[in-house]
């Protein structure tokens, strides 16, 4: 599976090792085939993309604290040693935000514990995971944006009390919202830098590196944005997991249920558990028994040799 992430546009040179003298097609192991995938794809390590959303408490005054929270956050993680950098958009309202990071795993859940340790993590009342997506094929863009949103109202009715079905509808319906969301903006980036290069090439004048500013295109991105009274409903939905459940899941090894709690009452007569009940000391308790000495004496007889012990 893992040899298929990326096609080769070019065959390799096959390698060959020398054993006992004899020419040998050299064997790739399932590591040199996922370090070249990962070489491909300029990556160091497999990039994950978790969504989550939550409620904020913040005073009206104070709406760009949240954004900061999280800025100085991941400003922290990629300033200091990670494997992989943390890159995507943070969409904050008034009284919600919708999170879609990408990272490698270990930068992500380093996210969540340093935003739990902060003192400020009281104002933050409810917080949902989405959706996770390990190892994806490329990210949506190559640096981390906060947008401030005045979104739309939905003019359906949510029931707030809705079965799985209808609620895994409206999940659908936030996840491809800010998957339309990113792919805009890449849109929007790219054809900044490709109207760049071509005023470098006929001026000969290098243009200033493009710096997202999500107020020049609101009109535009105001259609991805989710609809406020869809994250009311999914943060109270109760098939979104808490994502503080997520954090504290996470490094927890799992501890498989034994054959004595899933059976009761417990077949002794096939597993015999009073084998250990009294200790034993192998060397010490063993069972002895008196060696007798054997001595060999042949008696020349004229019919047979026999042996006699004494």
């Amino acid at each position: 599976m893992a040899a298929r992430l990326f096609r080769r546009n070019k065959p390799r040179s096959r390698k060959y090792q020398i054993v006992l003298g004899v020419p040998e097609p050299a064997r790739d192991s399932l590591f040199d085939t996922i370090s070249e995938n990962l070489e491909q794809a300029r990556k160091h390590i497999y990039v994950n993309r978790i969504i989550y959303l939550g409620e904020h408490s913040f005073d009206p005054e104070e709406f760009n604290k949240v954004s900061e929270i999280f800025r100085d956050i991941v400003k922290e993680i990629n300033g200091s040693y990670n494997d992989e950098p943390l890159t995507g958009i943070f969409l904050h309202y008034k009284k919600y935000f919708v999170h879609m990071l990408e990272g490698s795993e270990d930068s992500i859940n380093k996210h969540f514990y340093l935003l739990m340790e902060d003192e400020v993590y009281r104002k933050f009342s409810k917080m949902k995971l989405v959706i996770l997506v390990n190892h994806i094929n490329q990210r949506f863009i190559n640096e981390w944006l906060e947008i401030p949103g005045r979104p739309a109202t939905l003019l359906e009715k949510i029931d707030p009390e809705c079965d799985m079905e209808k609620s895994g509808r409206y999940i659908f319906n936030c996840v491809q919202k800010v998957y339309q969301l990113s792919r805009e903006i890449r849109d929007i980036r790219k054809k900044y830098e490709e109207d760049a290069e071509s005023v470098d090439t006929k001026h000969g004048e290098k243009e200033p590196s493009f710096s997202f500013d999500s107020s020049i295109y609101e009109d535009v991105l105001k259609s991805y944005f989710p609809e406020i009274n869809l994250l009311q409903f999914l943060v109270q939905t109760r098939y979104l997991k808490n994502l503080v459940e997520y954090v504290n899941v996470y490094g927890n090894p799992v501890v498989p249920d034994t054959y004595q709690d899933e059976v009761w009452p417990i077949p002794t007569t096939m597993v015999p558990y009073s084998i250990f009940e009294k200790p034993a000391d192998p060397c010490i308790d063993l069972p002895t028994h008196k060696v007798e000495q054997v001595e060999e004496v042949l008696i020349t007889d004229d019919e047979n040799l026999t042996e006699i012990n004494v």
